[in-house]
């Protein structure tokens, strides 16, 4: 079920975006550009790490993208991965054919893992596969290995939680170079996002929008979300929130994580919904700070799509008679 945002929670809202804007503008001004990223091409038949085949792990517990994390009082947090309750000792298994570059402990990881990396199709780049939180590997470096093979088995989290997790990172190794894992891994896609434009509001010299998309929470495929602002049929101004792109651009080489693990970044702030396994949806609320203010609104219109990992798009959303 979509949630809608009272008049009253939507001014904590602005009162807290106006409040952080002014106190992070330098910050916000420091920040890099948002650039589109490209993924792909992977192989046609890429396997699930646990159940080793195309059939969907288990019911993940989180998903790519910005979460409240239930570990630490339910503070904001940027997920670059998936993780999936399995047993400790439960075998993992290459996702593709690949070659080791990580077997075990390593110093930039908390808990042992095993990295591999994949030759694009048709392609001289590559891709990387994070399978972490291991228990012990059975590769070793630079060992060749095939789609389905055992690199290891699973082990518990840096909290002791039984809890695989595993990483997609396309185009490099470092952090940023993250991507959503259900743009490579099969899965039964049930549609499209949905989405609706909860609220529109002047706060100081900018125009506030507040959107918010569900998906299925057996899915927690959401990748994208597009708002714009249209008047008299002309495109005023856009603003968008990919993901991919986010993690790209937000995650620099030093202290990766800090960034996107603030609520407001680059003049959206995200407030995912509380998430716990099987759940019937994910939720995420985006607040878009920086829309120009239009005099006339009579003729305005907001507009707003969410995109999936497989690239559906959600029926456009409208708000109008915007005072």
């Amino acid at each position: 079920m979509l949630r809608f945002v009272s008049t009253a929670s939507f001014v904590r809202w602005s009162c807290l975006i106006a409040m952080f804007a002014c106190s992070n503008a330098r910050a916000q001004e420091a920040l890099p550009k948002v650039e589109p990223v490209t993924i792909g091409p992977f192989a046609d038949e890429i396997v699930w790490p646990v159940s080793g085949s195309t059939k969907p792990d288990a019911t993940y517990t989180s998903t790519f993208g910005p979460r409240q994390l239930s570990i630490d009082g339910y503070r904001h947090d940027f997920n670059r991965g998936i993780e999936v309750v399995c047993t400790e000792g439960t075998p993992i298994h290459a996702v593709a054919d690949g070659e080791v570059r990580i077997a075990g402990k390593n110093d930039s990881y908390q808990r042992p893992l095993v990295q591999l990396r994949h030759k694009k199709a048709d392609s001289k780049e590559y891709y990387y596969t994070n399978y972490m939180n291991m228990g012990e590997a059975s590769v070793s470096v630079g060992q060749m290995v095939s789609k389905g093979d055992v690199l290891g088995k699973s082990g518990r989290s840096p909290r002791n939680f039984e809890l695989f997790r595993f990483e997609v990172r396309d185009g490099g190794s470092p952090q940023r170079f993250c991507i959503h894992p259900l743009g490579m891994l099969p899965y039964v896609d049930s549609g499209p996002p949905k989405i609706m434009v909860d609220s529109v509001a002047v706060v100081r010299d900018n125009m506030t929008v507040a959107v918010t998309t569900t998906v299925p929470g057996d899915e927690m495929d959401l990748l994208r979300v597009d708002v714009v602002m249209l008047d008299a049929g002309q495109e005023v101004a856009k603003r968008s929130y990919d993901l991919n792109e986010w993690n790209r651009a937000f995650t620099p080489a030093k202290d990766g994580t800090k960034i996107l693990d603030q609520q407001l970044v680059n003049h959206v702030s995200a407030e995912p919904g509380r998430f716990q396994r099987g759940q019937s949806n994910y939720e995420l609320t985006l607040v878009f700070d920086d829309f120009p203010v239009v005099k006339n609104k009579a003729k305005l219109v907001i507009q707003a799509t969410a995109t999936d990992a497989r690239g559906n798009v959600s029926q456009p959303a409208e708000r109008k008679n915007i005072r």
